[in-house]
Order: structure tokens, then C-alpha cells, then sequence
């Protein structure tokens, strides 16, 4: 699936910035160093563990010029099942077009 057949249903076309990478990445960053205080409850732990890996999904999608719909339901989603969409059908879950690919070599 390519992430241009998204915008308009779960993706937004946006013009990468340094300045917005940098932000998310310097969010995740954080949120992996959250993650590893002992100190907080597992809960606390493991939300700012997920909140890391949706940043840097996000730095993904914005790296290609997207960004998830905020105001579409399951965003966050969208962002973690988008990433590395673009490298092909074995990272989007396409078995369809692997199979096809797949029969049409020889042995």
C-alpha cells in the first residue's frame, strides 16, 4: 500500500522540517529515559515507552512528507502500522503482491 493512497483518510501531506524531526526525536529520547526509571509504576513506564515509539514512527512519516489525521480515530495506530511502508510489500503485510513476485520466479 502506498501512503499517498492515505491522505485524505488517515494521512496528511506535510513539508519535512529539520526543526520538527529534531523536536520528535528529542520527545523520544525523553520518553526512552522515562521508560527506564524504576522509580515509576510499570504503567507510567510503559506508557512513556509508547509514546517513544509513536514519536519516532511520526519522524518516519514526516521524514516522507506525511503526518497522521489527528482527528481521525486510531492515529496513533496508523503512525506504528505506516512504518516502513514505503520499503516494500514485505513491511506493509502485503502477501498478495510477495505470492505474486514469489510465483513468477524461477526455482
Amino acid at each position: 500500500m502506498s501512503l499517498q493512497n492515505l491522505v485524505g483518510v488517515s494521512l496528511d501531506t506535510v513539508t519535512p522540517s529539520k526543526q520538527t524531526i529534531r523536536h520528535l526525536l528529542d520527545g523520544a529520547a525523553r520518553h526512552i529515559a522515562d521508560a527506564k526509571v524504576k522509580a515509576v509504576s510499570a504503567e507510567t513506564r510503559f506508557s512513556s515507552a509508547y509514546t517513544a515509539i509513536r514519536m519516532l514512527a511520526d519522524v518516519g512519516l514526516h521524514a516522507h512528507g506525511y503526518r497522521t489525521l489527528t482527528s481521525k480515530p486510531r492515529h496513533h495506530q496508523t503512525a506504528i502500522q505506516t512504518t516502513g511502508a514505503d520499503t516494500g510489500p514485505e513491511a506493509t503485510g502485503d502477501r498478495s503482491t510477495r505470492r505474486s513476485s514469489q510465483a513468477a520466479e524461477p526455482d
